[in-house]
């Protein structure tokens, strides 16, 4: 590979989570628990550098979806 050179990729993924198998943060957010494992996962693999991140809970979303029909 040419040095400067990256290729880029973008991942989707939703996850569901078992209310009685996972232990849930004590602040209850779910979404940056999951985007701070996230961050530690990539930073782990060489010659990966992660740009952008956003994870955002069910709840959140429908909320902002709400908000948004309201305007």
């Amino acid at each position: 590979m040419v040095k400067g050179k990256m290729k880029r990729i973008k991942v989707s993924i939703i996850v569901q989570i078992d209310d009685d198998e996972y232990i849930m943060p004590s602040d209850g957010d779910i979404a940056q628990e999951f985007e701070d494992n996230l961050r530690d996962f990539i930073y782990e693999i060489e010659g990966v550098k992660l740009k952008t991140i956003k994870v955002i809970s069910e709840e959140k979303w429908n909320n902002y979806q709400q908000t948004i029909k309201t305007l």
